[in-house]
């Protein structure tokens, strides 16, 4: 499911840079250069799409995208055949130079369905949707194995271009989609959380 994490430091930030971890959390905010006066234009949750319209002066655009986790393998029929969980949805940060007024395209991918639960092998669950943003993309967990299965879960999913850090003048984060439990014996894994996106632009 998504997750929403607050800041590390309480403070107003006309431009900052906020680090982060490998499992999507702030772990450091400062004041930083560049980007001032950047403001929210979308903050959601999928599955969805759409278009963002930038103002006409702005000249730089940043996002953070999540993409949709996997779904969690289905339980086998005996007493203790679990299956194994999906993966977590890709996640980056993604900055960008922009042309005042324009129009770009957003998906937010859907976290995928578990595996059927059986009286024999659980099925594996399915893959995540990615979410893409103007031409940055993150891509899905996979869905997580059936019981039997081996013992890792579904592989998470990646955000080839993005960057660990983003100025900004809003200090909450992080959002990502985790990859959906595993089931029971003889229950089916639980559906990956869905895909979403917070862009931002400056005003010129």
């Amino acid at each position: 499911m998504p997750r929403i994490i607050k800041p590390v430091a309480k403070g107003d930030f006309t431009s900052a840079t906020l680090a982060v971890d490998s499992q999507g959390r702030v772990i450091s905010a400062s004041s930083g250069a560049g980007a001032a006066n950047m403001k929210t234009l979308l903050f959601r949750t999928g599955p969805a799409s759409g278009n963002v319209t930038l103002d006409n002066n702005a000249n730089k655009v940043q996002a953070f995208l999540f993409a949709g986790g996997g779904g969690g393998g289905g339980g086998g029929g005996g007493n203790h055949e679990r299956g194994k969980p999906g993966g977590d949805g890709g996640f980056g940060y993604f900055t960008a130079n922009a042309t005042g007024g324009a129009t770009l395209a957003y998906s937010l991918g859907s976290g995928g369905n578990g595996g059927t639960g059986t009286g024999g092998s659980g099925p594996a669950g399915n893959a995540g949707n990615a979410t893409t943003f103007h031409n940055f993309t993150t891509n899905a967990g996979s869905g997580g194995p059936g019981h039997p299965s081996p013992n890792a879960p579904g592989a998470n999913g990646n955000a080839p271009g993005s960057t660990g850090t983003i100025s900004s003048a809003i200090l909450f984060t992080n959002i990502r989609s985790e990859g959906g439990n595993a089931g029971n014996p003889h229950n089916p894994g639980n559906t990956g959380g869905s895909g979403g996106i917070w862009v931002l632009s400056n005003e010129g």
